[in-house]
């Protein structure tokens, strides 16, 4: 199927959403283990107001892709630019890549596959040098053949694949004229749709990131030292208290902030390569200006795309909590696209751990003075 236009999509919501399997001990020792490599996309289109012409559109794109049956593209203004990014090297003979995309902090990277290119923002690069031809590119797949000799790097813009969720049309009349009437589309949303690669993606698993969270001032962010007490009261009124922790966690909720266009790429960036709640990183506290070693508290970010200018983009960030670990534990490298058995499975393969030391103290504490 083609794209679904919506132009510039103002109100819209898009989200990142990785799995994260975490057992916590009752001292406070995680176990976390990636379910999901890389992260799931989904759209929210949300309450929108349309004519008949926009109604008219919808309900055909809708039809054609039979509700949630079809998978059709979508652009995500947050992503959607690659500048050269270096895929390998060729060697003359017919080879076959699959285009992929980069992130980086600091050292630690990881690759994410790109099915979705945009054929007539494609530009392929032999040593820096652009290349008129020697090579075809599969705008459909991602998947780019070249004869050419050389270290090949490449640019352009891409859409993701994606499904509506649902199979009804949500639409609803609001007024009406002689010359025009106006629907209200109550909520409309599309998810994207994982693919197999080329070829597996091999990215280690990385335990903690020696890097820090920027989002400047932190105005608006809420929390601090946080314990945890199992408290057990009789009828008289007696308690017993079992205390978790001899020493506080750390738990903040960092306020919902507005962004522009490379702000919110550099944080995508910071979340993708953390892959959700799976590693931790460093943490300013502006309580105590020390810096904590934390975690995301979840696996998925949103964020609302607000403004558009030729200069620039202006997008909300919805909260996001982060809390305190200790950077200790192991890791093991995974080979994503892999599964567990060796077989070919999209995006899983996430068959390592992570056990990571939080806070193993704990005590108790009973509390009779009240007794006569």
């Amino acid at each position: 199927m083609s794209t679904l236009n919506l132009g510039i999509v103002y109100g819209s919501t898009y989200s990142l959403e990785f799995l994260t399997d975490i057992i916590v001990t009752s001292a406070g020792v995680e176990q976390r283990k990636c379910v999901r490599s890389q992260p799931l996309i989904r759209l929210q289109l949300g309450n929108r107001d349309c004519s008949q012409a926009e109604l008219d559109y919808f309900r055909a794109f809708f039809d054609a892709a039979q509700g949630a049956l079809k998978e059709f593209r979508v652009r995500d203004w947050s992503d959607y630019r690659i500048d050269n990014q270096p895929l390998g090297t060729a060697d003359g003979t017919t080879q076959q890549w699959q285009l992929i995309k980069t992130y980086t902090v600091d050292s630690n990277s990881v690759t994410r596959p790109i099915f979705a290119p945009i054929d007539e923002t494609f530009t392929l690069f032999i040593d820096g040098v652009e290349q008129q031809s020697g090579w075809t590119l599969d705008s459909d797949t991602g998947v780019l053949e070249t004869t050419l000799t050389g270290n090949l790097s490449f640019s352009c813009e891409f859409d993701f694949w994606a499904r509506f969720e649902q199979d009804n049309f949500p639409a609803v009349f609001e007024a009406g004229s002689s010359g025009e009437r106006i629907y209200t589309i109550e909520r409309l949303d599309a998810i994207e749709v994982k693919k197999q690669p080329l070829s597996p993606i091999l990215d280690p698993l990385i335990l903690s990131l020696p890097s820090t969270l920027e989002l400047g001032y932190d105005h608006g962010t809420t929390g601090g030292a946080a314990y945890q007490t199992e408290i057990n009261q009789v009828a008289s009124g007696f308690e017993s208290r079992q205390g978790q922790f001899a020493q506080p966690l750390a738990e903040f909720q960092i306020g919902e902030r507005r962004l522009d266009a490379i702000e919110l790429a550099d944080f995508i960036t910071f979340f993708r390569v953390c892959r959700g709640r799976l590693s931790g990183f460093n943490y300013f506290n502006w309580q105590d200006s020390t810096v904590k070693p934390v975690r995301f508290a979840d696996d998925r970010i949103a964020f609302q795309f607000n403004a558009h200018s030729d200069n620039n983009v202006i997008f909300s960030l919805a909260g996001i909590g982060v809390k305190e670990s200790e950077p200790y534990g192991s890791v093991f490298t995974t080979f994503y696209g892999l599964g567990g058995n060796g077989a070919n499975f999209p995006f899983r393969g996430c068959d390592s751990w992570q056990l990571q030391t939080i806070r193993p103290l704990n005590f108790s504490y009973d509390d009779f003075s009240g007794a006569s």
